[in-house]
Protein backbone atom coordinates (compact mmCIF):
# COMPACT_ATOMS: atom_id res chain seq x y z
CA UNK A 1 0.00 0.00 0.00
CA UNK A 2 1.25 3.45 -0.89
CA UNK A 3 0.23 6.51 1.09
CA UNK A 4 0.41 10.05 -0.19
CA UNK A 5 0.93 12.19 2.88
CA UNK A 6 -0.24 15.72 3.36
CA UNK A 7 2.62 18.20 3.40
CA UNK A 8 4.05 18.72 6.86
CA UNK A 9 5.14 22.24 6.00
CA UNK A 10 3.31 25.17 4.51
CA UNK A 11 4.61 27.34 1.72
CA UNK A 12 7.06 29.85 3.17
CA UNK A 13 6.75 33.51 2.30
CA UNK A 14 9.12 35.04 -0.22
CA UNK A 15 11.24 36.41 2.61
CA UNK A 16 12.19 32.80 3.47
CA UNK A 17 14.04 32.60 0.19
CA UNK A 18 11.91 30.48 -2.09
CA UNK A 19 12.29 32.83 -5.06
CA UNK A 20 15.60 34.46 -4.21
CA UNK A 21 18.92 33.88 -5.99
CA UNK A 22 22.17 35.74 -6.50
CA UNK A 23 23.15 37.63 -9.59
CA UNK A 24 26.77 37.38 -10.67
CA UNK A 25 27.86 39.59 -13.54
CA UNK A 26 31.58 40.05 -14.05
CA UNK A 27 33.02 41.87 -11.05
CA UNK A 28 29.56 42.69 -9.70
CA UNK A 29 28.03 40.23 -7.26
CA UNK A 30 24.59 40.95 -5.83
CA UNK A 31 22.76 38.80 -3.32
CA UNK A 32 19.99 40.67 -1.56
CA UNK A 33 18.60 37.58 0.17
CA UNK A 34 18.54 37.94 3.97
CA UNK A 35 18.72 34.51 5.66
CA UNK A 36 16.12 33.89 8.39
CA UNK A 37 17.25 33.71 12.00
CA UNK A 38 17.44 29.90 12.16
CA UNK A 39 20.14 29.76 9.46
CA UNK A 40 23.64 29.63 11.01
CA UNK A 41 26.56 31.70 9.83
CA UNK A 42 28.73 30.19 7.09
CA UNK A 43 32.37 31.23 6.94
CA UNK A 44 33.83 31.10 3.44
CA UNK A 45 37.51 30.75 2.57
CA UNK A 46 39.54 29.57 -0.39
CA UNK A 47 43.12 28.57 -1.06
CA UNK A 48 42.66 28.59 -4.84
CA UNK A 49 39.49 30.62 -5.60
CA UNK A 50 40.40 30.90 -9.28
CA UNK A 51 39.90 27.14 -9.59
CA UNK A 52 36.37 27.11 -8.17
CA UNK A 53 33.61 25.74 -10.38
CA UNK A 54 31.03 27.99 -8.70
CA UNK A 55 27.53 26.64 -8.73
CA UNK A 56 25.08 26.18 -5.86
CA UNK A 57 25.25 23.59 -3.06
CA UNK A 58 21.93 22.35 -1.65
CA UNK A 59 22.48 21.58 2.03
CA UNK A 60 20.27 19.81 4.61
CA UNK A 61 21.03 21.36 8.00
CA UNK A 62 20.84 19.30 11.18
CA UNK A 63 20.62 21.49 14.29
CA UNK A 64 19.88 20.74 17.92
CA UNK A 65 17.10 23.31 17.99
CA UNK A 66 15.79 22.98 14.46
CA UNK A 67 17.09 22.90 10.95
CA UNK A 68 16.04 23.02 7.35
CA UNK A 69 17.38 23.22 3.82
CA UNK A 70 19.63 25.99 2.52
CA UNK A 71 21.34 26.68 -0.78
CA UNK A 72 24.83 28.18 -0.76
CA UNK A 73 26.02 30.36 -3.62
CA UNK A 74 29.39 30.51 -5.33
CA UNK A 75 30.87 32.57 -2.51
CA UNK A 76 29.46 30.56 0.36
CA UNK A 77 26.52 32.88 0.96
CA UNK A 78 22.98 31.66 1.63
CA UNK A 79 20.78 32.27 -1.42
CA UNK A 80 17.70 30.19 -0.49
CA UNK A 81 16.32 28.72 2.71
CA UNK A 82 13.41 26.55 3.77
CA UNK A 83 12.69 25.86 7.47
CA UNK A 84 11.73 22.53 8.96
CA UNK A 85 8.63 22.31 11.16
CA UNK A 86 8.45 20.94 14.68
CA UNK A 87 7.08 17.60 13.38
CA UNK A 88 10.33 16.90 11.59
CA UNK A 89 12.85 17.78 14.26
CA UNK A 90 13.21 14.26 15.66
CA UNK A 91 13.90 13.02 12.13
CA UNK A 92 16.12 15.68 10.55
CA UNK A 93 16.60 16.00 6.80
CA UNK A 94 19.47 13.77 5.67
CA UNK A 95 19.66 14.31 1.89
CA UNK A 96 18.73 17.33 -0.25
CA UNK A 97 18.58 17.38 -4.06
CA UNK A 98 17.27 19.42 -6.98
CA UNK A 99 14.33 17.66 -8.62
CA UNK A 100 14.77 16.01 -12.00
CA UNK A 101 12.71 18.72 -13.70
CA UNK A 102 14.76 21.45 -12.01
CA UNK A 103 11.72 23.14 -10.45
CA UNK A 104 11.79 21.91 -6.86
CA UNK A 105 14.04 21.09 -3.92
CA UNK A 106 13.68 17.55 -2.55
CA UNK A 107 14.67 16.30 0.89
CA UNK A 108 13.91 13.32 3.11
CA UNK A 109 12.96 12.27 6.63
CA UNK A 110 14.04 8.79 7.74
CA UNK A 111 11.31 6.32 8.70
CA UNK A 112 11.24 5.46 12.43
CA UNK A 113 11.08 1.71 11.66
CA UNK A 114 10.91 -0.81 8.81
CA UNK A 115 7.11 -0.75 8.60
CA UNK A 116 6.63 3.00 8.86
CA UNK A 117 6.90 5.57 6.10
CA UNK A 118 9.83 7.78 5.33
CA UNK A 119 8.95 11.14 3.85
CA UNK A 120 10.29 12.73 0.70
CA UNK A 121 9.34 16.41 0.68
CA UNK A 122 9.10 18.43 -2.54
CA UNK A 123 9.43 22.22 -2.10
CA UNK A 124 8.62 24.27 -5.22
CA UNK A 125 11.16 26.99 -5.92
CA UNK A 126 8.38 29.25 -7.20
CA UNK A 127 6.82 29.46 -3.75
CA UNK A 128 4.08 26.88 -4.32
CA UNK A 129 2.77 24.52 -1.67
CA UNK A 130 5.16 21.72 -0.65
CA UNK A 131 4.03 18.11 -0.98
CA UNK A 132 5.18 14.86 0.61
CA UNK A 133 5.19 11.20 -0.42
CA UNK A 134 5.81 8.23 1.84
CA UNK A 135 7.85 5.08 1.23
CA UNK A 136 8.05 2.12 3.58
CA UNK A 137 11.13 1.90 5.76
CA UNK A 138 13.21 4.46 3.85
CA UNK A 139 16.20 5.73 5.76
CA UNK A 140 19.42 7.66 5.05
CA UNK A 141 19.48 8.34 1.31
CA UNK A 142 17.23 8.60 -1.74
CA UNK A 143 17.33 9.49 -5.44
CA UNK A 144 14.78 10.56 -8.04
CA UNK A 145 15.42 7.94 -10.72
CA UNK A 146 12.86 9.44 -13.12
CA UNK A 147 10.70 12.57 -12.85
CA UNK A 148 8.28 11.86 -10.00
CA UNK A 149 9.77 8.41 -9.29
CA UNK A 150 11.93 7.80 -6.23
CA UNK A 151 14.26 5.14 -4.87
CA UNK A 152 15.32 4.98 -1.24
CA UNK A 153 17.32 2.70 1.03
CA UNK A 154 15.02 0.52 3.12
CA UNK A 155 15.27 -1.96 5.98
CA UNK A 156 14.54 -5.69 6.00
CA UNK A 157 14.58 -7.82 9.16
CA UNK A 158 15.02 -11.61 8.97
CA UNK A 159 15.04 -14.30 11.66
CA UNK A 160 18.05 -16.58 12.07
CA UNK A 161 17.07 -19.10 14.75
CA UNK A 162 16.54 -16.97 17.86
CA UNK A 163 18.22 -13.89 16.36
CA UNK A 164 16.71 -11.03 14.35
CA UNK A 165 19.15 -9.47 11.89
CA UNK A 166 18.57 -6.36 9.84
CA UNK A 167 19.75 -5.87 6.28
CA UNK A 168 19.02 -3.20 3.71
CA UNK A 169 17.05 -2.91 0.51
CA UNK A 170 16.52 -0.59 -2.44
CA UNK A 171 12.86 0.42 -2.60
CA UNK A 172 11.27 2.22 -5.55
CA UNK A 173 8.12 4.31 -5.84
CA UNK A 174 7.03 4.82 -9.43
CA UNK A 175 5.46 8.08 -10.67
CA UNK A 176 2.15 6.16 -10.69
CA UNK A 177 2.48 5.40 -6.98
CA UNK A 178 3.50 1.72 -7.21
CA UNK A 179 6.09 0.61 -4.66
CA UNK A 180 8.45 -2.31 -5.24
CA UNK A 181 11.56 -3.73 -3.62
CA UNK A 182 14.26 -3.68 -6.31
CA UNK A 183 16.95 -5.51 -4.34
CA UNK A 184 17.74 -6.85 -0.91
CA UNK A 185 21.25 -7.34 0.44
CA UNK A 186 20.04 -10.77 1.60
CA UNK A 187 19.69 -11.73 -2.10
CA UNK A 188 23.47 -11.84 -2.51
CA UNK A 189 25.05 -11.91 0.95
CA UNK A 190 24.51 -13.69 4.25
CA UNK A 191 25.41 -12.44 7.72
CA UNK A 192 28.26 -14.16 9.52
CA UNK A 193 26.39 -15.80 12.37
CA UNK A 194 29.61 -16.30 14.32
CA UNK A 195 29.58 -12.53 14.89
CA UNK A 196 27.28 -10.35 16.95
CA UNK A 197 26.35 -7.11 15.22
CA UNK A 198 25.66 -3.78 16.86
CA UNK A 199 22.08 -3.03 17.89
CA UNK A 200 21.39 0.27 16.13
CA UNK A 201 17.75 -0.20 15.12
CA UNK A 202 15.79 2.58 16.85
CA UNK A 203 12.65 0.55 17.56
CA UNK A 204 14.08 -2.68 18.97
CA UNK A 205 17.53 -3.02 20.62
CA UNK A 206 17.46 -6.81 20.15
CA UNK A 207 17.66 -6.47 16.37
CA UNK A 208 21.22 -6.64 15.04
CA UNK A 209 22.23 -4.12 12.36
CA UNK A 210 24.26 -6.17 9.89
CA UNK A 211 24.74 -4.71 6.40
CA UNK A 212 24.28 -1.02 7.31
CA UNK A 213 24.00 0.48 3.82
CA UNK A 214 24.53 4.23 4.00
CA UNK A 215 24.39 5.83 0.56
CA UNK A 216 22.91 5.29 -2.87
CA UNK A 217 23.02 6.89 -6.32
CA UNK A 218 21.44 6.23 -9.69
CA UNK A 219 23.13 6.28 -13.08
CA UNK A 220 20.63 6.84 -15.90
CA UNK A 221 23.01 5.75 -18.68
CA UNK A 222 23.44 2.34 -17.07
CA UNK A 223 19.97 2.24 -15.49
CA UNK A 224 21.70 1.04 -12.34
CA UNK A 225 21.89 1.83 -8.65
CA UNK A 226 25.08 2.00 -6.62
CA UNK A 227 25.08 1.43 -2.85
CA UNK A 228 27.73 1.47 -0.13
CA UNK A 229 27.91 -1.37 2.39
CA UNK A 230 29.48 -1.15 5.83
CA UNK A 231 29.68 -4.86 6.65
CA UNK A 232 32.19 -5.55 3.87
CA UNK A 233 33.49 -2.00 3.39
CA UNK A 234 32.13 -2.24 -0.11
CA UNK A 235 30.20 -0.88 -3.07
CA UNK A 236 27.61 -2.82 -5.06
CA UNK A 237 26.14 -2.11 -8.50
CA UNK A 238 22.52 -3.22 -8.97
CA UNK A 239 20.63 -3.34 -12.27
CA UNK A 240 17.44 -1.35 -11.74
CA UNK A 241 15.12 -3.27 -14.06
CA UNK A 242 16.01 -6.81 -12.95
CA UNK A 243 17.23 -6.17 -9.41
CA UNK A 244 20.35 -8.22 -10.15
CA UNK A 245 23.61 -7.29 -8.44
CA UNK A 246 26.11 -6.95 -11.29
CA UNK A 247 29.22 -6.77 -9.10
CA UNK A 248 30.56 -5.67 -5.76
CA UNK A 249 33.83 -4.27 -4.49
CA UNK A 250 34.77 -4.95 -0.89
CA UNK A 251 37.63 -5.45 1.53
CA UNK A 252 39.81 -7.32 2.04
CA UNK A 253 39.74 -9.34 -1.21
CA UNK A 254 38.13 -6.69 -3.49
CA UNK A 255 34.99 -8.74 -4.02
CA UNK A 256 34.39 -9.54 -7.71
CA UNK A 257 37.64 -7.84 -8.71
CA UNK A 258 41.30 -8.34 -7.91
CA UNK A 259 43.23 -5.64 -6.06
CA UNK A 260 46.74 -5.64 -7.60
CA UNK A 261 48.05 -2.95 -5.28
CA UNK A 262 46.74 -4.72 -2.17
CA UNK A 263 45.48 -1.39 -0.83
CA UNK A 264 42.71 -1.01 1.68
CA UNK A 265 40.15 0.31 -0.76
CA UNK A 266 37.47 1.76 1.54
CA UNK A 267 36.65 1.88 5.24
CA UNK A 268 33.00 2.31 6.22
CA UNK A 269 31.98 4.00 2.93
CA UNK A 270 29.01 6.36 2.94
CA UNK A 271 28.29 8.15 -0.36
CA UNK A 272 28.99 6.70 -3.82
CA UNK A 273 28.57 7.75 -7.44
CA UNK A 274 29.65 6.39 -10.80
CA UNK A 275 32.29 8.45 -12.58
CA UNK A 276 34.18 7.82 -15.80
CA UNK A 277 36.35 4.78 -15.30
CA UNK A 278 35.07 3.82 -11.88
CA UNK A 279 33.36 5.17 -8.76
CA UNK A 280 33.86 8.00 -6.29
CA UNK A 281 33.06 7.29 -2.65
CA UNK A 282 33.31 8.93 0.74
CA UNK A 283 35.23 6.62 3.07
CA UNK A 284 34.42 7.46 6.68
CA UNK A 285 37.23 5.53 8.37
CA UNK A 286 37.21 4.28 11.93
CA UNK A 287 36.37 6.94 14.47
CA UNK A 288 38.65 7.26 17.44
CA UNK A 289 41.58 5.44 15.85
CA UNK A 290 44.65 7.72 15.90
CA UNK A 291 45.61 8.84 12.42
CA UNK A 292 42.42 7.44 10.87
CA UNK A 293 40.90 10.22 8.76
CA UNK A 294 37.79 10.35 6.63
CA UNK A 295 38.52 10.78 2.92
CA UNK A 296 37.14 11.01 -0.58
CA UNK A 297 38.36 8.08 -2.67
CA UNK A 298 38.26 7.46 -6.42
CA UNK A 299 38.45 3.82 -7.48
CA UNK A 300 39.22 2.88 -11.08
CA UNK A 301 37.55 -0.30 -12.32
CA UNK A 302 38.96 -2.29 -15.22
CA UNK A 303 36.07 -4.49 -16.29
CA UNK A 304 38.15 -6.48 -18.80
CA UNK A 305 40.98 -7.28 -16.39
CA UNK A 306 38.56 -7.42 -13.42
CA UNK A 307 40.84 -5.16 -11.40
CA UNK A 308 40.15 -2.27 -9.03
CA UNK A 309 42.66 0.33 -7.84
CA UNK A 310 42.71 3.47 -5.73
CA UNK A 311 43.34 6.26 -8.24
CA UNK A 312 42.87 9.44 -6.16
CA UNK A 313 42.01 10.42 -2.63
CA UNK A 314 41.74 13.52 -0.50
CA UNK A 315 42.11 13.74 3.26
CA UNK A 316 41.72 17.10 4.97
CA UNK A 317 44.93 18.68 6.37
CA UNK A 318 43.49 18.52 9.88
CA UNK A 319 42.43 14.85 9.53
CA UNK A 320 38.67 15.32 9.85
CA UNK A 321 36.84 12.22 11.05
CA UNK A 322 33.06 12.20 10.65
CA UNK A 323 30.70 9.99 12.63
CA UNK A 324 27.86 9.63 10.11
CA UNK A 325 26.97 10.36 6.50
CA UNK A 326 29.77 12.20 4.66
CA UNK A 327 29.74 12.74 0.92
CA UNK A 328 31.89 13.14 -2.18
CA UNK A 329 30.59 14.38 -5.55
CA UNK A 330 32.56 14.87 -8.77
CA UNK A 331 31.80 18.21 -10.47
CA UNK A 332 31.66 18.73 -14.26
CA UNK A 333 35.07 20.42 -14.47
CA UNK A 334 36.90 17.80 -12.41
CA UNK A 335 36.77 19.30 -8.91
CA UNK A 336 35.29 17.24 -6.07
CA UNK A 337 32.74 18.50 -3.57
CA UNK A 338 33.39 16.90 -0.17
CA UNK A 339 30.93 17.19 2.71
CA UNK A 340 32.40 16.60 6.18
CA UNK A 341 28.96 16.24 7.74
CA UNK A 342 29.48 16.19 11.50
CA UNK A 343 32.32 18.71 11.21
CA UNK A 344 29.95 21.19 9.55
CA UNK A 345 32.35 21.76 6.66
CA UNK A 346 32.07 21.58 2.86
CA UNK A 347 35.10 21.71 0.54
CA UNK A 348 35.47 22.00 -3.21
CA UNK A 349 38.81 20.34 -3.95
CA UNK A 350 40.82 20.51 -7.17
CA UNK A 351 42.32 17.34 -8.70
CA UNK A 352 45.74 18.37 -7.29
CA UNK A 353 44.32 18.73 -3.78
CA UNK A 354 43.85 22.51 -3.42
CA UNK A 355 40.84 24.03 -1.67
CA UNK A 356 38.98 26.02 -4.31
CA UNK A 357 36.01 26.71 -2.02
CA UNK A 358 35.42 25.99 1.66
CA UNK A 359 32.61 26.83 4.07
CA UNK A 360 32.34 26.12 7.78
CA UNK A 361 29.40 26.43 10.12
CA UNK A 362 29.43 27.16 13.83
CA UNK A 363 29.82 24.35 16.35
CA UNK A 364 26.52 22.51 16.84
CA UNK A 365 25.45 22.55 13.20
CA UNK A 366 25.64 19.29 11.30
CA UNK A 367 25.16 18.76 7.56
CA UNK A 368 23.51 15.92 5.69
CA UNK A 369 24.20 14.63 2.19
CA UNK A 370 24.58 17.70 -0.06
CA UNK A 371 24.11 18.12 -3.82
CA UNK A 372 25.85 20.53 -6.24
CA UNK A 373 23.94 22.12 -9.14
CA UNK A 374 25.17 24.72 -11.69
CA UNK A 375 22.44 27.18 -10.66
CA UNK A 376 18.98 27.43 -9.15
CA UNK A 377 16.12 28.31 -11.49
CA UNK A 378 14.86 31.87 -11.14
Amino acid sequence: MILLLAACTGAPPASDGVDSAPVDSGDTYVNDFVPPAWVPDFVHSAEAPEASEGGVVIVPLIQSGGGGIVALGARGDVVWAFPETAEGLNRPPLRARLSADGKDILYNHMAPNADALCEIVRVPLDGGTPSTVGMHGGHTDFVEYTPGGYATLGWEIRAFDDRKIMGDTIVELSPEGVERTVWSVFDDFSPDLSQTYASLYPEDPTIEDWSHINGTSYDADEDAYYVTMTFNNGVAKVDRASGTMEWFIGNPDAGDFSNPDADKLLELPHSVERIDGGVLAFSRGRMGVPGECSEAVELTIDQDAREVRRAWNYTSPDCISVSYLGGAERLPGGNTLITWTTAGQIDQITPDGRQAWTVNTAIGNGIGFTTWVPELPR
